[in-house]
């Protein structure tokens, strides 16, 4: 059964960061703090969504569609408005995307686990205690050929063609940040 649904909420990136022109999935955030994926119609895959930024207002109107007890619900976008009026400044949402520490997710599946992301992700967990980052193991990412691979949620990028040695380079970004905020202190 479809249900038409209204979401006024902030653009927060793609759900699926490999896709070049023809995107099918972008994260919304609702002024709750709530964050849904949706599905664009057709027409709606081919506007420049790489060029938005993060925290853009957003008007959606879609269908919904119902998975079963317990699931949520299937959100299908069919109009988008870019700006609305009346959408209050993005104050809170960027707070909150400020302040959260940076992860790393290492894939760790097929050809990414073979070429050692299991003892990449030991050794970035292991030094990363001395930075502000997460280290976390994640799923498949969708390069296997150019495996292992690394997603950072800090400009969402995947990085490829990395091995277990490259652990320390991979968090020296954040090392910096940390050796100046304890200098500062």
């Amino acid at each position: 059964m479809k249900l038409p649904f209204y979401l006024e909420g902030y653009f927060m990136g793609l759900a699926d960061p490999l896709a070049q022109s023809d995107i099918r999935l972008i994260v919304v955030q609702s002024d709750g703090g709530n964050r849904y994926t949706l599905k664009l119609a057709k027409p709606l895959r081919r506007l420049p969504w790489q060029q938005l930024a993060i925290g853009q207002p957003l008007r959606i109107e879609g269908q919904q569609s119902f998975q079963g007890l317990g699931l949520p619900p299937k959100l299908k976008a069919e109009r988008v408005l870019f700006d609305p009026a009346g959408l209050p400044a993005l104050a809170s949402v960027q707070a909150n995307t400020q302040h959260q520490v940076p992860v790393l997710e290492v894939c760790t599946k097929g050809t990414c686990r073979r070429r050692g992301a299991l003892e990449l992700c030991d050794r970035l967990k292991a030094e990363a205690q001395t930075c502000a980052v997460e280290v976390r193991a994640s799923g498949c990412l969708g390069r296997c050929k150019q495996g292992i691979n690394v997603r950072r949620s800090s400009d969402n990028k995947i990085l490829s063609q990395l091995s277990p040695q490259e652990a320390t380079e991979l968090l020296a970004p954040w090392r910096t940040a940390t050796a100046a905020i304890a200098a500062v202190s």
